[in-house]
Order: C-alpha cells, then structure tokens, then sequence
C-alpha cells in the first residue's frame, strides 16, 4: 500500500472523527460520518488530479481539493441527516 493512500485515509479518517467531535453525534453518526469523510476526501482528490491542482499537493495526494471534498460531504450529510432526536 503506497504512503499517499495510507495518509489519505489517516486524513479522511480524522475528519470525520472531528466532525463527529464537533457536532456530539451518536454511534451511528459517528460511521455515517467517517464513510462521507472517505468518500468526499476521495472525489476531492480526483477534483485536483481531473483539475490539475497544484497547490498543496503533497506526492500524489491533492491536499487542498480532498479537504474541501472531505468536509463539503461531511457538511451535506449532516444536512440531509437532519437533527437526531
């Protein structure tokens, strides 16, 4: 496994925990939000790879479009979510 994935997923991993962190979600929110994380940090990525993003790239990781990715996913599933009760 290459380093970039790896980091990838660190980094998507975390936040989505610091989402969850944030907003005080159950169990159930707290995996919803770490697979919106991945997904999103992913699609980001390809973003800057389809865009050819060099800012903040880091190897073959497209730092700056996955975070954005990463949290516009987390932010639109929490609004399609709704409140928990």
């Amino acid at each position: 496994m290459s380093a970039g994935l790896i980091l990838g997923f660190v980094l998507a991993l975390a936040f989505g925990a610091l989402f969850h962190l944030f907003f005080n979600g159950s169990a159930e929110r707290l995996l919803a939000y770490l697979l919106l994380s991945i997904l999103g940090f992913w699609i980001g990525n390809l973003v800057g790879l389809w865009l050819n993003f060099t800012w903040f790239r880091l190897g073959s990781l497209y730092l700056l479009t996955a975070s954005i990715g990463s949290w516009v996913m987390l932010l639109s599933g929490r609004w399609l979510m709704g409140k928990e009760r």
